[in-house]
């Protein structure tokens, strides 16, 4: 089961109005205990597709950077 906070949702929400037409992207993140899983925090990520409202790439030096935080 996933949870993911109210405050997550909103700001994934906030994100991709101000992005819009192009694609949002980004990383969640939080703990597992079990089976469950609680999304407790969002990574905004530059889309750097050359295509960027019909697509998204996000850029693997920040991906690496962020799996390793």
């Amino acid at each position: 089961m996933i949870f993911i906070r109210k405050k997550i949702i909103e700001k994934i929400k906030k994100e991709a109005k101000y992005i819009f037409p192009n694609e949002c992207c980004g990383f969640l993140s939080g703990l597992k205990n079990k089976n469950i899983y609680m999304i407790d925090d969002y990574h905004s990520c530059k889309n750097i597709s050359r295509k960027p409202a019909q697509e998204f790439r996000i850029d693997p030096i920040y991906q690496i950077k962020l799996q390793k935080k």
